[in-house]
């Protein structure tokens, strides 16, 4: 199994203080080795890459890519998400504070939608490896739409990467999940992009869970791939691209993941991406997330 993470802080910039002044901070990696990187709450969602209809800003992302390879990862994962306020149908006090107003809300005309993922693709084939379409879709903080406007989007994306980039992988949009009390409402966006007949890879969902116990996750897992299958969706090859316990009590979060990863094998889970690392001091990124982070490591 591959074990990915998140590294929000890889390249550095400005960020609110403890003492809540803007402070330029250093950028950071990893003190083990990262296999495979997901680029989520790193400044890189559509919102930063097009933050006006006639503006395009890629040296973000092209630095965590610079960085990653630096570091030898060749394996990136993109979430193409986050609408820009220009291009949202709508705004909410719900919408992430750290993306801002618009940002879960589908886009008013889907032609945007459409060049922003083609003008992605374009640039970065062969080098970004995996698109995953959504985040989080059943929290109202990353989506105040349909699952149906969801399934048409991913399907549509989906045969923008087909076509311009063939060889990337494209990721189901994962939902967010504590523990099976979060199926029925995920079951809704499963039936959707089966009636959608989106062309997907790849099976996704992340794993909060409320108790720091790594045997929760084969159940889980098992019951996510009998949720999907029943939906309607294909068997595919299932990756947990978010997971990280909240409240590890006096154990260490470095050893419960190796416990993760062995209660996971022979579920269908074949990745797992670590949210996050970061040695930085507690205290909102900015704009990315404000609630709490978790310094990881790995074994």
């Amino acid at each position: 199994m591959v074990s990915g993470l998140h590294v929000p802080w890889a390249v550095g910039g400005p960020r609110i203080n403890a003492a809540g002044k803007l402070e330029d901070f250093p950028g950071e990696w990893p003190t083990v080795p990262v296999h495979a990187l997901r680029l989520w709450d790193t400044r890189t969602a559509w919102l930063h890459l097009q933050p006006t209809p006639d503006q395009w800003t890629f040296a973000h992302l092209d630095d965590h890519l610079a960085k990653a390879a630096a570091n030898g990862v060749v394996d990136i994962t993109l979430v193409l998400w986050g609408t820009p306020r220009w291009a949202a149908s709508g705004e909410s006090p719900q919408d992430a504070p750290w993306l801002g107003p618009g940002s879960a809300w589908p886009p008013s005309d889907l032609a945007d939608w459409d060049a922003y993922v083609s003008t992605v693709v374009d640039r970065y084939a062969g080098r970004i490896g995996a698109y995953e379409i959504g985040n989080e879709p059943n929290l109202r903080a990353f989506w105040q739409g349909t699952p149906t406007a969801l399934a048409e989007m991913t399907a549509r994306a989906a045969r923008i990467i087909r076509a311009r980039d063939p060889k990337a992988r494209i990721l189901a949009p994962a939902v967010s999940l504590a523990d099976s009390r979060g199926l029925t409402s995920a079951s809704r966006f499963w039936r959707a992009l089966a009636k959608a007949g989106a062309d997907l890879d790849v099976a996704t969902f992340h794993w909060y869970p409320r108790v720091a116990d790594p045997k929760q996750i084969a159940p889980l897992s098992r019951a996510v791939r009998e949720g999907m299958i029943r939906a309607g969706m294909p068997r595919l090859p299932m990756w947990v691209t978010e997971a990280g316990f909240r409240r590890a009590g006096a154990t260490r979060i470095s050893t419960l993941i190796p416990r993760t990863l062995t209660a996971a094998q022979g579920t269908g889970v074949r990745r797992m991406y670590w949210y996050a690392w970061t040695d930085l001091p507690l205290g909102p990124l900015l704009p990315l997330h404000t609630g709490t982070r978790l310094a990881m490591g790995l074994t």
